[in-house]
């Protein structure tokens, strides 16, 4: 078994023959160890290195068992770690101390090896087992806590565009008649913006659904990208024509690649939905390939807002990002940039970004080149 791997044992006890007795049984066992013949050594040891059980004597000179157990306890990295008291005191009060100052075991000297020995991988499994539930907590608590928080951004940002094709149909039913031609058209035309809005974050939301009950995986293909980005530009151009934004293409888009389509497609859609998002009127947002040789970069490049420094590492970071507020006003759940880190992991890539506050900004990935 690898160094690295074994379990930890701290054997404290001041009489180096009580320590060769234990050490001889649990070295050959598979066991890493290291000891201490008083409790003040003991305590230095345990502030150096993160043992995974401590076998404590309570005869010694100057401090005892019990007070060293206490003291563990009360260091909040240790309060966990199991003790078991190994020790020649048999009375019933002292076997009770010992449980009730936090020893997980009490067994007394002279001691039987084999039990020993069970007593130790007991309370090692229980450690082991103790760990992983907490581990598995604070995951769910996590996991809890920022789906609460998306399901407030979302409720939040749905309001706006819902309630946007509400009150406009209600002024276009009830005025209808009065409306000129291009105040109808205005009006059908902001209901039209308000549901792509929504389409899109239900599409979103649906996705992210899947990847958080692992029901949505890669399905690896050849992928043309030429159609998939042809599409998503084309379809990006009222979006940016609101903002008299120039949409271009830098690279070739005939590239095969190794790719699920669809998680690609929403990849680059959300890319260039957020980079029209966060340029000003005027700007110019540009989809971009390169052939690495094997691996192919693709990104959208802008003459945004920009990110500072300390942004960047949030926004590349494991969780979706509170919504940030674009050029216009545009609202956002910060969910499409967490979807696109999340897809690309499956592709066995990641989402990185170059960007300066006021300079654009450019998110761009790899992915594997067929062709």
């Amino acid at each position: 078994m690898e160094e690295e791997n074994r379990k930890k044992i701290l054997i404290v006890d001041d009489v180096a023959r009580n320590i060769q007795l234990v050490a001889n049984l649990l070295k050959k066992n598979g066991f890493s160890l290291s000891f201490a013949q008083s409790g003040e050594q003991a305590l230095r040891s345990l502030q150096r290195t993160a043992f995974d059980l401590v076998l404590l004597d309570v005869m010694m000179p100057g401090m005892d068992g019990f007070e060293v157990c206490r003291l563990i306890k009360q260091d909040p990295a240790n309060a966990d770690l199991p003790v078991i008291f190994l020790t020649a005191k048999t009375d019933i009060k002292s076997i009770t101390e010992g449980f009730n100052i936090g020893g997980v075991d009490y067994i007394t000297k002279p001691f039987n090896s084999a039990e020993l020995l069970v007593r130790v991988r007991t309370q090692l499994e229980l450690k082991d087992s103790k760990d992983l539930l907490r581990k598995q907590m604070r995951e769910l608590e996590a996991a809890i806590d920022t789906k609460n928080r998306l399901f407030s951004i979302i409720a939040h940002d749905l309001r706006n565009p819902i309630g946007g094709i509400t009150r406009i149909s209600e002024l276009l039913y009830s005025r209808y008649e009065r409306l000129d031609h291009a105040k109808r058209q205005s009006f059908a035309q902001s209901i039209m913006q308000a549901s792509q809005t929504v389409e899109v974050l239900l599409e979103n939301l649906l996705d992210w659904s899947k990847l958080e009950g692992n029901l949505l995986e890669a399905k690896m293909e050849k992928v043309d990208l030429a159609p998939i980005a042809e599409q998503i530009m084309e379809l990006s151009r009222a979006q940016a024509a609101q903002k008299n934004i120039e949409m271009g293409i830098r690279g070739s888009l005939e590239l095969e690649l190794l790719a699920d389509p669809r998680m690609l497609n929403t990849i680059l859609r959300n890319l260039v939905s957020n980079a029209i998002k966060f340029t000003p009127d005027g700007g110019k947002v540009v989809l971009e390939t390169q052939d690495l040789g094997g691996r192919a970069s693709l990104g959208v490049r802008d003459t945004g807002m920009g990110i500072g420094p300390e942004k960047v590492a949030e926004l590349l970071g494991g969780s979706p990002n509170e919504s940030t507020i674009g050029t216009r006003n545009e609202k956002g759940t910060g969910l499409g940039l967490f979807l696109c880190k999340q897809m690309l992991a499956k592709h066995d890539s990641r989402l990185q970004l170059e960007s300066q506050p006021g300079q654009g900004s450019f998110f761009h990935f790899e992915l594997t080149l067929l062709a």
